[in-house]
């Protein structure tokens, strides 16, 4: 890592290579590489600036400072493919296996996670990505069959998974992870040929839609869900709106990380940044 690296820096993944290369942000100049990743592909952020990566092939999410070059934390599950991670409010950490989702409480690394299981028999299971909210839920979004909206919900302080109904969705919508925005839970995904977020809220077991959809690409297929930040890292325990989003979008020759104006959108990126090869997930961290 280069000593000029910015109080802001865009961390992308290379899931080809390996690496993580790491961009200051908004100028997009390459200051540092990690290496020794295997499969790297979710990515979350913590208050403090703290960047976790999921290594899916070993059952690992790594967490490294800010401009950091060794881990700092390494969260274990062996055999459970972790996926996409998110920073609750309160420091827990979770990240989504395989038909699961795990909990380090406080994130605390040392010991083993609480792990609920996704209850196939309300069609909870296989959910790729699960966010957290402000209040502490943790809310996983997919596609059942016949393009039914799939919602899930993992209540504060339970170890149980609950089917969530939606409301006022629009049709054709086939949304793949939740994140949160700062004000709203964001449904993220894909509506006939074009990639758009929905912002929602949660009362009780309901998710209902909020505003419009807002369009986050112009090529076809995102690839999971977008990173939210603004002048401030946006987590869980943020209550003001994210200002921009980045998406990793493997589907762009070599694979690319756009930065796109939030809750604006639109069809042309404010930030192109090309991986060597292949890309999987990315974040921004901002320094406290």
């Amino acid at each position: 890592m280069k000593p000029s690296a910015s109080k802001a820096l865009l961390y992308f993944d290379d899931d080809t290579t390996d690496d993580t290369y790491v961009y200051e942000y908004p100028s997009g100049k390459l200051v540092g590489k990690l290496t020794g990743f295997h499969d790297p592909q979710g990515m979350c952020v913590d208050q403090k600036g703290d960047i976790y990566s999921t290594n899916p092939q070993v059952g690992l999410l790594l967490e490294y400072a800010h401009g950091g070059t060794r881990a700092i934390n390494i969260y274990e599950r062996p055999d459970s493919g972790l996926g996409g991670c998110s920073v609750g409010a309160n420091g827990d950490v979770a990240a989504t296996g395989r038909g699961d989702v795990c909990i380090w409480k406080g994130g605390i690394a040392a010991g083993s996670p609480t792990c609920i299981d996704g209850n196939e028999s309300i069609g909870c299971a296989g959910l790729s990505t699960f966010g957290y909210d402000h209040d502490g839920d943790l809310i996983g979004v997919g596609t059942a069959r016949r393009g039914r909206i799939t919602a899930c919900m993992i209540p504060v302080g339970k170890s149980t998974m609950e089917k969530l109904s939606t409301s006022g969705m629009k049709s054709n919508f086939s949304p793949t992870g939740t994140a949160w925005d700062g004000k709203y839970i964001t449904l993220d995904g894909r509506r006939g040929n074009g990639d758009v977020v929905q912002a929602a809220t949660l009362s009780g077991t309901t998710l209902t839609e909020v505003g419009r959809e807002i369009q986050l690409d112009d090529q076809a297929f995102m690839p999971g869900s977008p990173f939210f930040f603004g002048k401030q890292n946006i987590t869980a325990a943020s209550t003001t709106r994210a200002t921009s989003a980045t998406i990793a979008n493997p589907r762009y020759p070599k694979g690319a990380a756009d930065v796109w104006d939030y809750p604006k959108g639109g069809n042309e990126p404010t930030l192109r940044t090309r991986a060597a090869s292949d890309s999987g997930g990315d974040a921004i961290s901002i320094a406290k």
